[in-house]
């Protein structure tokens, strides 16, 4: 115990989850929800900060998961805080119960590096600056299916899923056409991608 309390983080969001320790049965057995793919952490408060009464208001300032990172030819390379939005469908893809081996990890570093790819944009009060193709900040406040957090975060980013000719799982490189200015007024960047055909539920038990 410390002047401030302490905490504890029974688990970083396994597909499995863990029960926290310190509520246990008669036995001494975990006892509670394992909150699997949650990560959540245990906090005590000492009295003269909360009597007990009423549950504390905590504010916590976090930068999310760490998610696997791969290279272009599919190795592995590290775990890092990312809100590139391929890093994060491979991610949900992973905890939902797909393997290393079904998922062509290569195209989904390849879409990477497209969405990292910096762009021009204007901010809030027109000044220029530089920023990602795309990003994706995930919270999850209630239960959803793996398919509705997919399909949320790829059509934010124009993504698209497919199957490659291995049968492998895929992410295909949007394909990005300027229209010339005489076409549109302006020019004006279309995403198409090869459409997704439904083999196999992508939720898995």
């Amino acid at each position: 115990m410390t002047g401030t309390g302490w905490y504890n983080i029974p688990t970083k969001g396994t597909r499995r989850g863990n029960c926290n320790p310190e509520f246990a049965d008669g036995n001494g057995l975990a006892a509670g929800d394992p909150y699997g793919s949650m990560a959540y952490l245990s906090l005590v408060v000492p009295n003269r900060i909360n009597n007990g009464q009423s549950l504390p208001k905590v504010m916590v300032l976090i930068q999310g998961l760490k998610l696997p990172v791969y290279g272009i030819e599919g190795q592995y390379l590290n775990e890092q805080f990312s809100a590139n939005p391929a890093w994060v469908v491979l991610d949900i893809l992973r905890r939902s119960g797909w393997k290393l081996q079904e998922l062509d990890l290569a195209s989904f570093a390849k879409v990477a590096a497209f969405c990292d790819e910096r762009i021009q944009a204007l901010d809030l009060y027109g000044n220029e600056i530089e920023l990602p193709r795309f990003e994706c900040n995930l919270v999850l406040q209630k239960r959803k299916s793996t398919g509705d957090l997919i399909r949320g975060v790829r059509t934010a980013a124009r993504l698209m899923l497919s199957y490659g000719a291995d049968g492998a799982l895929q992410l295909p490189l949007p394909v990005v056409r300027v229209l010339a200015p005489a076409e549109s007024g302006g020019p004006v960047y279309v995403g198409q991608a090869t459409p997704f055909r439904r083999r196999r539920s992508i939720w898995r038990n």
